[in-house]
């Protein structure tokens, strides 16, 4: 049976936007517990990946810049997609450490409301992109010009293409297995909001340099580009819907245990 928690809430929000994403219904102690190991394991399972994910982003900055494209780094969604991953990580790690020195949550339950809306909403979209984003890149990107920069070693780019586009993956299910959160079913409101947001700064970025950051966002290849968008939303939202699943049956076997 799992230990017992008390999952104490921050303060309800005025806000109605924020009440009905359930954005305010942020519980701490969800992110710092877990049903299948000790608070303490967690905590180190963090560290490593918190570790690991820096590591990969400085080494694959430095491959951006001997390349001469460290310009466009916020360009790429794989990019962005592991800053995210990144900065959840981190996070993640620094308010753990603090848990673990104090065993308290007021550090949280009383910081600025903003701040615990944007780690909720961080947890969503890194969670949904980084399942969207290997399953796109493997099965339509892998083999693309330009998604790959070969300018060192090619060991290097193979194990920067697999902790980009593989290990930042295992790393966000291993939070979502591991940690006690639920998504709420209207974040994907603000998921797919941010999601949109990227295809039209992709529109910006082709505008500004008549080159598409990824092949399928091509408008010449006619009514099948249709088609592409469509796959890719779709991908995106069932994305969303895997995660909450993945928790789901999480809690399921864990009330059953």
């Amino acid at each position: 049976m799992p230990e017992k928690y008390l999952d104490q809430q921050i303060e309800p929000s005025h806000v109605g936007i924020i009440h009905w994403l359930g954005l305010d219904q942020f519980a701490p102690e969800q992110f710092m517990t877990s049903n299948w190991v000790s608070t303490e394991v967690l905590f180190v399972i963090r560290l490593f990946n918190a570790i690991y994910s820096t590591i990969v982003f400085w080494v694959y900055f430095a491959v951006l810049t001997e390349a001469g494209r460290v310009n466009t780094i916020f360009a790429a969604f794989t990019t962005l997609n592991f800053i995210g991953l990144h900065a959840y990580l981190i996070t993640s790690t620094v308010h753990h450490a603090r848990y673990l020195h104090t065993r308290k949550l007021n550090f949280l339950l009383n910081q600025y409301a903003i701040l615990n809306y944007l780690y909720i909403l961080l947890y969503s979209v890194v969670a949904t992109f980084n399942l969207s984003m290997v399953v796109i890149f493997w099965s339509m990107l892998a083999n693309s010009n330009g998604v790959v920069y070969q300018v060192v070693l090619p060991p290097l780019i193979h194990w920067l293409n697999l902790s980009v586009h593989g290990a930042s993956l295992l790393m966000i299910m291993i939070e979502v297995v591991l940690v006690r959160v639920r998504m709420s079913v209207r974040m994907v409101l603000p998921v797919f909001v941010i999601y949109v947001s990227y295809i039209l700064f992709t529109f910006i970025i082709y505008g500004a340099t008549k080159v598409w950051e990824y092949p399928f966002l091509d408008w010449s290849q006619g009514p099948i580009a249709a088609l592409w968008y469509f796959v890719v939303t779709t991908v995106c939202i069932a994305s969303f819907f895997t995660i909450m699943l993945v928790e789901h049956i999480r809690e399921q076997i864990a009330a059953f245990l």
